[in-house]
């Protein structure tokens, strides 16, 4: 790497941690990161970590097993005109998580999720840096290093993201973008809700959906309402859209 950059790279066969009945166990970590100093903060360019197994056990009993994670990220700086902004991107995967309860148990197969935060103030990343670091529990400190990150807006993005369960997918993808506001402004759900601006697209298996829904006659009523409606492909789909403080589904307008 260039001078100045520091770079770390992992790689652990396993691990077990125990407090009284209770255990977690890691197989196969492995990873490498690279920090770059730009003035008083540390930029990210590259982060890759994968897991082979995680497991949680409470005595004999197997509460939670994750296999095949995996995260990938950066943190680096970009220009707008004469401001310096910071964008983050994130994605991670997991190929298969098993959560037991005592009455049922629940599997979830190729989740992927993937997440870019853009338009950061680079001053306002930089407060919040310090924030984290020296006054974590100090709420003036935070309140002013979120006014630097607001005062100039935010672009979040939901990559294309999925979770597969038993009665099928779920595909997902969308993203917000932020007027500049000062926290100020911010008085109850009304305010925040003009001050934003997005869409989110979701496509799931009539399966998934109907298990996911409250009951069938509250999918049925959604469906008949227009806010969901079937693809070519056998899919429910619904695109929600907020505009000036308004949400509504495939065109029609939600009530909220």
């Amino acid at each position: 790497t260039e001078l100045g950059d520091w770079q770390a790279v992992w790689q652990l066969a396993g691990l077990q941690l125990s407090h009284g009945d209770r255990s977690l166990a890691l197989r196969g970590l492995t990873g490498q990161l690279q920090l770059m100093p730009a003035d008083d903060v540390w930029l990210i360019p590259q982060l890759q970590a994968q897991l082979q197994e995680a497991s949680v056990q409470q005595g004999e009993k197997p509460q939670l097993l994750l296999t095949g994670a995996a995260l990938r990220g950066a943190v680096h700086e970009s220009k707008n005109g004469l401001l310096t902004l910071v964008d983050m991107q994130w994605r991670g995967t997991i190929d298969q998580l098993t959560l037991h309860q005592p009455s049922q148990r629940h599997e979830l197969q190729d989740l992927a999720m993937g997440l870019s935060l853009g338009g950061i103030d680079r001053q306002g990343y930089s407060a919040l840096f310090w924030s984290a670091i020296t006054d974590f529990s100090d709420p003036q400190a935070w309140h002013a290093a979120l006014n630097r990150v607001t005062r100039s807006g935010f672009h979040l993005q939901l990559s294309p993201s999925q979770l597969r369960m038993q009665h099928g997918l779920l595909r997902a993808e969308g993203e917000i973008t932020s007027r500049p506001f000062d926290m100020a402004q911010l008085a109850g759900l009304a305010s925040l809700r003009s001050l934003l601006q997005g869409s989110l697209t979701l496509h799931a298996d009539p399966q998934l959906a109907r298990q996911l829904s409250p009951s069938a006659e509250q999918l049925g009523e959604l469906q008949q309402a227009g806010y969901i409606a079937p693809t070519e492909h056998g899919e429910l789909h619904s695109q929600l859209r907020m505009v000036n403080g308004k949400l509504s589904a495939n065109g029609y307008k939600l009530p909220w």
